[in-house]
């Protein structure tokens, strides 16, 4: 609540976080750092920094929808996306880090922020919240934002 008068903008996609920062319109900014980086590779200037207190961590996953009738190429395609191999053209694209620990990290990109590569940077640098708490309170926690910061 203290650091609302400071804040000029909030954004509900990708793209207006990506227009707003590259225009300068909101000069600092909390993004993921995927879209920083790619941000980065069209030529916008940003210097992604994780605070000390550690990044908060969005989890991407898998799924495999109930009932499906192509169970059997379901887990095929879930086999692919996760082989080593594929992840490491997928990081050399997103430049984050893999799903698969046995994924082979490029150097220069292992050392990014936000790419975390090691046991020890995700207990040292991220910050991720209980996934069950998560789905438990998502909506409280959109009620109380939407009225206590953006509303008022």
């Amino acid at each position: 609540m203290d650091l609302k008068p400071n804040i000029k903008a909030y954004y509900s996609s990708d793209a207006t976080s990506q227009e707003k920062i590259a225009n300068g319109e909101t000069p600092v900014q909390v993004l993921l750092s995927g879209n920083a980086f790619h941000m980065m590779s069209q030529g916008v200037k940003i210097n992604l920094v994780i605070p000390k207190e550690g990044a908060i961590v969005g989890i991407d996953t898998l799924a495999i929808n109930k009932g499906t009738k192509k169970l059997d190429l379901a887990y095929k395609f879930i086999n692919a996306a996760l082989d080593p191999e594929v992840q490491g053209q997928i990081i050399q694209i997103k430049k984050m880090g893999p799903m698969n620990s046995d994924t082979k990290v490029p150097a220069d990109i292992a050392k990014l922020p936000g790419v975390f590569t090691t046991a020890q940077q995700w207990k040292e640098q991220a910050i991720v919240i209980d996934h069950k708490l998560r789905s438990e309170m998502m909506g409280d926690w959109r009620t109380w934002f939407t009225e206590n910061i953006i509303a008022k």
